[in-house]
């Protein structure tokens, strides 16, 4: 039976492009790359865009859908969660790990192993005015402090979880945000990768985080190796 994988999350897993204009999702690219390394997975995505993790309902999609799924004898292995991006401007970085918590300890009810993303950097907080112009901000700015507070409490949460033998083998974290990054890039490559408003990627964004969930998702179920320390 293949191994099968669940991607939740918000736009970003769905993805949202060119201001809803395209959906290119990253499980595209994800499904190709497994394919070509002849490992037999399924792929799932669901992902809901403008959804909020501390809103509650991606929690309840979340157990609805392991539920049903377990219900049919066919539970789901992995599941890959990228979440919190809508949840910066209005929610602290406890309350964004707390809820985060909540879907890693659905998965583990389920007996689903957990890849968990950080949360990646944007440069989006809202218009200028009437004409909707994107107003871009630096990493200084509320929002990506909260970020980067978010990461380090899933980071520092995922990495203790390794000293319980019991629990240590079913839940990863892979710092996307560290490999897929925003302001280090150089003008071509945030163009090439990141969509208009920088919050939401291009297709080539997409694919390119289907690359890197990809090497952190094989390195798990193909070779064994672990993540938790990155």
């Amino acid at each position: 039976m293949p191994c099968s994988i669940l991607l939740i999350g918000d736009s970003l897993t769905e993805g949202y492009s060119q201001y809803g204009l395209v959906f290119h999702p990253y499980a595209q690219t994800l499904q190709e790359l497994f394919d070509k390394a002849g490992i037999d997975v399924t792929i799932k995505q669901k992902g809901v865009s403008g959804e909020r993790v501390c809103a509650g309902t991606m929690q309840q999609r979340l157990q609805k859908y392991l539920a049903a799924r377990e219900d049919i004898g066919n539970k789901i292995d992995w599941v890959v969660i990228m979440a919190g991006t809508n949840d910066l401007a209005s929610s602290s970085a406890t309350d964004i790990f707390a809820s985060l918590k909540e879907m890693y300890d659905i998965c583990e009810e389920y007996n689903s192993k957990v890849l968990a993303l950080s949360i990646l950097e944007n440069g989006w907080v809202g218009h200028k005015n009437a004409e909707s112009e994107p107003l871009w901000v630096n990493l200084n700015s509320r929002n990506n402090i909260s970020r980067s507070q978010s990461n380090a409490m899933i980071q520092s949460y995922i990495a203790s979880r390794t000293q319980t033998p019991a629990s240590s083998s079913n839940l990863f974290f892979y710092d996307l945000a560290r490999d897929f990054p925003l302001a280090s890039l150089s003008d071509e490559e945030v163009d090439e990768y990141w969509d208009f408003d920088k919050l939401h990627l291009t297709p080539a964004g997409y694919d390119r985080v289907g690359e890197l969930v990809f090497g952190a998702l094989k390195a798990l179920i193909v070779d064994g190796s672990g993540l938790q320390s990155e």
